[in-house]
């Protein structure tokens, strides 16, 4: 992905989260979105990328700032590091969004933590 359809893709995901969550509908489609990139593996995207759109989003997350930055990190390190070990870059629906849905588990349970531990 190149950073053109990258940013349109978070700018896309920014207003429709905006709408949702002015109907008050609380929809967080900003790390899904992340993780399934992610897990693309072989044309992963460039940190600095992830860093920047994640501290955009960070400050209209509703949490400490801070929080959802560093649990996308650690989610995206968690990704890179059991992907050597796993074959969690297949090519296969069922397996991207079994992982997609264990990583965004993770991502709110690392949030869940951080609040809870008040870090």
């Amino acid at each position: 992905m190149n950073l053109k359809k990258f940013i349109i893709w978070v700018i896309t995901i920014f207003l429709i989260e905006r709408v949702l969550q002015t109907l008050g509908l609380p929809v967080t489609l900003f790390p899904i979105f992340v993780i399934w990139l992610a897990l693309r593996g072989e044309d992963l995207l460039p940190i600095s990328w992830v860093i920047i759109s994640s501290l955009f989003f960070d400050l209209f997350s509703g949490f400490p700032f801070g929080f959802a930055t560093l649990a996308i990190l650690l989610v995206w390190l968690t990704i890179y590091l059991v992907g050597k070990r796993l074959n969690l870059y297949s090519s296969s629906i069922i397996s991207r969004v079994l992982f997609t849905t264990i990583f965004v588990i993770e991502y709110f349970g690392i949030i869940w933590l951080m609040i809870r531990l008040h870090i």
